[in-house]
C-alpha cells in the first residue's frame, strides 16, 4: 500500500500556525522544519551533520535550530533556519501545521513545523555544518532507503 501525501495529511492532527508574541517566549525553544517531498510516494528530506563538528556530529536530522530573539515565531524560526542550512526559500514551504514541542537531550523544547516542499527543490547546502542532504521514503525502512538528493 503506497501513502499520498493526502492520506498522509488526513492522517496526523495538527495544530495550526500559530504567532506566539514573543514577550511569552521563555526558556531555550527551537524549531525543525520537517520538509515532506511532494512526490507520488512522498518522503522526507533530512540533513546529516558534518563529522568535523565539535556538537551532534554525523547526526541525522531535520532542519533547524535555536529560536533567534528577531524570529516572530516558531514557524519563523524553522523556516529560517532551513533557508540557512539546506537553502530552502520560506515562499517554497506550504506550512501544514504544527506538532506538540518535543524537550531534546540538551533541553530545548523543540518544536517540529510540518511543511511540504516541492520535488527538485535546487538546494545549497552550508558545508560548514552539514555533510549531505537525505531523503527518506516512509514507506520503507528508513535506515535502509536513505539516499542522498
Amino acid at each position: 500500500m503506497s501513502l499520498t501525501l493526502d492520506q498522509f495529511l488526513s492522517r496526523f492532527m495538527m495544530q495550526p500556525p500559530v504567532s506566539t508574541p514573543k514577550s511569552v517566549i521563555s526558556g531555550r525553544r527551537a524549531a525543525v522544519l520537517v520538509p515532506v517531498i511532494a512526490v507520488a510516494e512522498p518522503g522526507l528530506l533530512l540533513t546529516r551533520r558534518a563529522s568535523h563538528l565539535r556538537k551532534h556530529a554525523g547526526q541525522v536530522a531535520f532542519p533547524g535550530g535555536m529560536q533567534d530573539t528577531t524570529d516572530d515565531s516558531l514557524v519563523h524560526t524553522a523556516l529560517r533556519e532551513a533557508e540557512e542550512e539546506v537553502g530552502i526559500q520560506p515562499q517554497q514551504v506550504n506550512v501544514v501545521g504544527v506538532l506538540p514541542p518535543v524537550t531534546s537531550s540538551t533541553g530545548f523544547a523543540v518544536t517540529p513545523v510540518v511543511g511540504i516542499i516541492p520535488a527538485g527543490l535546487p538546494l545549497s547546502i552550508n558545508l560548514t555544518k552539514w555533510k549531505a542532504p537525505l531523503r527518506c521514503h516512509w514507506q520503507k525502512r528508513c535506515a535502509s532507503t536513505v539516499t542522498a538528493v
